[in-house]
């Protein structure tokens, strides 16, 4: 950073322009300008969709960040910036919604606020920054490189719930007035999704995909590639921080690369990091972790304000998430009381950051109740309990009226899973860190509400069963695995060879695969009891536990080895959409059919159809659509098919089902039932050889 300097003639004392800093920032929309020159594939779809998605969910962050609260460490100003960026494209989408604005009014809020950021870059002080873990982030986005180019590689259909997403962000693109929040809903007067109200991710896509000059589309199968290797970044960051050395973000890094992706398929949910849901897991949840966990370490109480930011954007764009991780962070503070006699510091910040967690995430819910309300997973009937119960009865272990999440659910996933958990009560050998604090109080903390039946029902009734069955990816299992890194580091070869025989044994007794359910229930067991009693010994526990080291890094390497050879021999790359619509149609629907129409066809098809279009739907899959008294997934799918099968429905009872829905345009797949009533119907405006557009009105 440039040094203070005299303003000739006048003997004033000014900070100098920071240059460096400005051309590094710079470095994305120059970056993004050039990429728009070139052709849209291969590399330099890449190059647009990362120097837009730099521009949207960093530049505005760092601005700002840079003039309330620099970071010396680098992970830390990633974490921070990413949090900052997403407030303003809050800013920027709430006051397009208020205003009746369009995208670009989005846009242009989000420039305005980034010119502010460098008006204030430049009236503040030099600030420093640490280099001593550039080189250890470095390696992480190397590592990450190269999964990106997996991810990429293996990603190629939008499907299941991407569609949902897909659908969302096509409106907020394409539409000319965003009059309302409701103007993303897949149905005309239908109910917002409880657990993506306001569709700020979504917005994020919208806003990458306006910048690089390409259709949502591309951004929703390839945006998850290129958030991989930030993810990998910030969990560095959220490890660095807690165990206050770099070799333990790194170790920190791979462990959650061998949980989230190697042990499932390769990639596992590394695939889906562009949805909303899985970006507030492994984006939002660790940017946030790492700046809590920085603040506890004794940062200013600029860093709380920005953990409040970061948590304001977590509850937004994912409010269940924002709720398990204060779950898992009141467990920290336990921990913390427990195994240390001093710390008080400690126990105070950890209490003011869970506070300033509660805090916007209390606000949101209060905004968010209404939906909540109408929401049929909220507080459901006894009726609804059974059905849920005996629907999920693999996974739940049924105790007369309440239930619990079954052990093998949670030890499910694969080899890193278990080694996860079973690492888990190694911590108490390192009592006095605080990073044994967070994973034994932590794990307690959520085994105790996804075992207890009364707590793991109450959770259920207010979220959903499953929301409540993702409270177990809140587990600390990353840090677990850094920790018992650590501690094999200190044998040092022979750390690094049990490590290796640990990750291959476990390997070849748990592969994992794409969609495995269940695990060894022991595991989970001997975490839970294991915490207990680290939890309990650990305080007369007087070990010298020393922060991870290299040999750290190179044991969980080796137990990463084997975990990702087998991963990856069940590499696949997506298949084709049996149900995908043809580009003679898609084409069709974005020409013939008019803006916000209503369109009518099979399910499947319908779902479909919203996502590659800005038209509302007559239905789609239920499990793709929040069951509310607005929505009534299943109501619309049981008259759709009654459309179609024409049983017992005269010609008037057809059209009124049509009106009923405000349906205007007809899709026809000829694999499938025809309708009588379509006899009575205009001719097609499009047809090829699997679908007719017809429209229901002269």
């Amino acid at each position: 950073m440039a040094s203070v300097t005299e303003w000739a003639g006048q003997g004033l004392r000014l900070p100098t322009v920071p240059v460096r800093f400005l051309a590094i920032v710079a470095v994305a929309p120059v970056a993004l300008g050039i990429s728009r020159l070139l052709p849209v594939e291969g590399a330099a779809l890449g190059l647009r969709l990362a120097a837009a998605t730099a521009c949207i969910i960093f530049v505005p962050g760092v601005l700002l960040l840079r003039a309330l609260d620099w970071p010396r460490r680098l992970g830390l100003v990633l974490a921070g910036s990413f949090a900052w960026s997403l407030l303003a494209v809050f800013v920027a989408l709430t006051l397009t919604f208020a205003s009746g604005g369009s995208l670009s009014l989005t846009v242009a809020v989000v420039a305005v606020i980034s010119v502010g950021g460098v008006v204030a870059v430049l009236r503040v002080a030099p600030a420093p920054l640490e280099r001593r873990d550039l080189w250890p982030l470095v390696a992480v986005a190397i590592g990450g490189l190269a999964l990106c180019a997996v991810v990429w590689w293996a990603s190629s259909v939008v499907d299941s719930g991407a569609l949902f997403h897909l659908a969302r962000v096509r409106k907020l693109d394409q539409m000319p007035v965003l009059y309302s929040v409701n103007v993303v809903n897949e149905f005309r007067g239908g109910g917002l999704h409880p657990g993506f109200a306001l569709p700020l991710w979504d917005a994020v896509l919208a806003l990458v995909a306006r910048l690089a000059g390409v259709d949502p589309t591309l951004v929703v199968i390839h945006l998850s590639a290129l958030l991989t290797p930030l993810a990998l970044v910030l969990a560095y960051a959220a490890g660095a921080a807690l165990f206050v050395s770099c070799a333990g973000g790194v170790a920190a890094a791979v462990a959650q690369a061998s949980l989230i992706g190697f042990q499932s398929s390769g990639i596992g949910e590394f695939a889906s990091t562009a949805l909303p849901m899985t970006a507030a897991g492994l984006l939002l949840m660790p940017a946030l972790l790492a700046l809590v966990f920085s603040y506890v370490r004794g940062s200013g109480r600029g860093r709380l304000i920005t953990v409040v930011v970061g948590e304001a954007v977590l509850a937004v764009t994912h409010p269940a998430t924002a709720v398990f991780v204060a779950v898992a962070l009141a467990g920290f503070l336990v921990g913390r009381t427990v195994l240390t006699r001093e710390g008080w510091a400690d126990r105070t910040r950890i209490g003011a950051a869970i506070g300033a967690l509660l805090v916007p995430t209390g606000l949101f819910f209060a905004w968010l109740w209404p939906v909540l309300a109408e929401s049929e997973s909220f507080l459901p009937s006894a009726k609804q309990h059974a059905r849920l119960a005996a629907q999920h009865a693999a996974q739940l272990d049924v105790y007369g009226g309440y239930f619990s999440l079954s052990p093998a659910v949670i030890a499910g996933g694969g080899a890193a899973t278990v080694a996860g958990l079973l690492c888990i009560p190694l911590a108490g050998m390192a009592a006095s860190r605080r990073w044994a604090a967070y994973v034994l109080g932590g794990a307690l903390a959520i085994l105790a509400v996804l075992l207890i039946p009364p707590v793991f029902r109450a959770v259920s009734d207010l979220s959903s069963l499953a929301e409540a069955r993702r409270i177990a990816l809140f587990l600390p299992l990353p840090f677990g695995l850094a920790g018992a890194a650590a501690l094999a580091g200190r044998l040092r070869i022979a750390g690094c060879a049990l490590a290796l025989a640990f990750g291959l044994g476990l390997a070849l007794s748990y592969r994992g695969s794409e969609g495995e359910l269940l695990g060894p229930a022991w595991a989970t067991w001997v975490a839970g009891g294991g915490a207990v009693i680290a939890l309990l010994v650990g305080r007369r526990v007087h070990l010298k536990a020393p922060n991870p080291g290299w040999y750290a890094v190179a044991a969980i390497g080796l137990f990463a080895i084997p975990v990702a050879a087998f991963g990856f021999s069940d590499l696949f790359r997506d298949g084709p959409d049996p149900h995908a619509l043809t580009p003679g149609l898609v084409h069709a629907l974005n020409t013939e059919v008019p803006m916000r129409a209503t369109v009518l066809s099979w399910p499947e098809t319908d779902y479909r159809i919203g996502a590659y279009a800005p038209v509302y739907i007559v239905s789609a899959p239920p499990e793709h659509v929040a069951n509310t008294d607005s929505n009534r997934p299943y109501d619309r799918r049981a008259d759709v098919r009654r459309f179609f099968d024409g049983t017992g429905l005269s010609y008037l009872e057809s059209a009124g089902l049509l009106t009923k829905y405000g349906a205007t345009w007809l899709v026809l797949d000829k694999t499938r039932q025809i309708p009588d009533y379509v006899r009575f119907l205009p001719p097609p405006v499009y047809e090829d050889d699997r679908y007719e557009l017809i429209p229901l009105r002269h």
